[in-house]
């Protein structure tokens, strides 16, 4: 599985780091910044959520106090191990394309404050990570 992170992705990025995630993307595959509009932009819209097909609605579900207790103490070795490789990857190409969110924030590519209070993007802290 790592093999395959690094042989078969040009690009890999972390749901919960999804400002970042979204940011590198552009960085890495669509050169120059252009802020004339044009589709080379990084615009706000990518942070919109755009699958809204009702097979994907929220389904409301409420976990017993047993439920969760499992689940918290669930932990798959096996696919941890595979995902800290993947967050390595991601955060050596965010140090590689120079992703940072002062970055990100001057070529236009950061959701507005209440895009991230509505869970749309993420917010790094100083050292670059959420």
């Amino acid at each position: 599985a790592k093999h395959r992170l690094t042989e078969g992705f040009q690009y890999i990025g972390i749901t919960n780091r999804y400002a970042e995630s979204v940011c590198l993307f552009y960085s890495k595959f669509q050169k120059p910044w252009d802020s004339s509009g044009s589709d080379k932009t990084c615009k706000p819209q990518v942070f919109e959520a755009v699958n809204t097909a009702a097979s994907h609605e929220i389904q409301e579900f409420e976990f017993t106090e047993e439920d969760l207790k499992y689940l918290e103490s669930w932990d798959d070795e096996i696919d941890r191990e595979v995902y800290n490789y993947a967050l390595e990857l991601f955060e050596a190409d965010l140090r590689r394309y120079n992703v940072t969110q002062e970055a990100c924030i001057a070529k236009g590519c950061w959701p507005e404050p209440t895009d991230i209070e509505e869970g749309k993007g993420g917010e790094m802290d100083k050292s670059g990570r959420n």
